[in-house]
């Protein structure tokens, strides 16, 4: 019996190999960037993120201003 089931499962597998390298291999190629880019999911994701996160990104900006006008400030006066 076990040996039925071990021909029948060689055979399987031969056929199953011929039936693969019978054919010529698809090969697919995803742009990740653009696909998350123009998704719906994505733009509303971002959107979110704006909306929570947009305050804190202007306060950062602000205090980056102030922080660059101090070392221009600093430069001037230590020469």
């Amino acid at each position: 019996m076990r040996k039925w089931l071990a021909i029948l499962v060689g055979s399987v597998f031969v056929f199953l190999s011929g039936q693969t390298l019978a054919q010529p291999a698809k090969l697919g190629v995803v742009n990740v960037a653009l696909l998350l880019e123009k998704a719906p999911q994505a733009q509303a994701a971002g959107q979110n993120l704006e909306k929570e996160f947009g305050p804190q990104q202007a306060e950062l900006k602000k205090l980056a201003k102030k922080l660059e006008q101090k070392q221009q400030d600093y430069q001037k006066t230590s020469w």
